[in-house]
């Protein structure tokens, strides 16, 4: 593991100077990884915070039987762990997988409270990681919620544009197996649902970008009753 470099990320400590940055940057430190390693397993105990610092990686939940379930998709700046390093039962309860290669960086349980005694509003900023992880946690929820996998697709369309019909640009969660994942869908079934959008000119799909050509109707889709 190496030194993570001031300019590689700042995504924790956007909010502090330059001087400060630096002297946070330098408790990281940087693992680099390949496609498909497995960089946490599911029961491992947290003991730093987990920054992506290049790269896509996605938390995934195992059932006994040897299923998974993507929980979501985490690129570069994504905060990992926030919602467990300060609790009793510091255990994952999914396991972080490497969707390319790219570079994880961490920042031990110890070095955050001591930066925390120095620079107060790193436990604003953790505050306002835990309460965005919380958020999309309950988009997801309502997500698998809808009952077709048409409205499915449309919640999530539209929950990526946050809520504005100009922003027409969003990214599937990953490659086609990830997003079927995320979606818990069968593969199949997810890519003939956005071929079918497609033809009736709701969306344009080019690999993971979807260009939005119709909101109106989608949100009339997850209306439908």
């Amino acid at each position: 593991m190496k030194t993570q470099r001031l300019n590689d990320v700042k995504y924790l400590f956007d909010h502090l100077d330059e001087k400060e940055r630096e002297t946070c940057l330098r408790t990281c430190r940087r693992r680099d990884f390949s496609k498909g390693e497995i960089l946490v397993s599911q029961g491992d105990s947290c003991q730093a915070l987990l920054i992506v610092g290049s790269g896509e990686v996605a938390r995934q939940r195992y059932t006994s039987g040897g299923a998974f379930t993507t929980l979501d998709v985490c690129e570069r700046g994504c905060v990992v762990g926030a919602e467990i390093l300060l609790q009793e039962q510091n255990h994952f309860s999914y396991e972080i997988e490497a969707l390319s290669s790219g570079s994880l960086l961490s920042l031990s349980k110890e070095s955050f409270l001591t930066l925390t005694e120095h620079y107060p509003q790193l436990q604003e900023k953790l505050q306002k990681v835990l309460a965005d992880y919380i958020q999309q946690q309950d988009t997801r929820i309502e997500l698998l919620s809808q009952r077709s996998i048409r409205q499915k697709i449309a919640f999530y369309l539209i929950s990526q544009s946050d809520g504005d019909p100009t922003h027409y640009e969003c990214r599937m969660p990953g490659s086609k197996e990830v997003s079927a994942r995320y979606f818990a869908l069968p593969r199949q079934s997810l890519s003939r649902e956005l071929l079918t959008m497609e033809k009736e000119n709701l969306i344009s799909v080019n690999a993971r970008n979807v260009t939005i050509l119709d909101y109106e109707a989608l949100v009339r889709i997850v209306d439908e009753t």
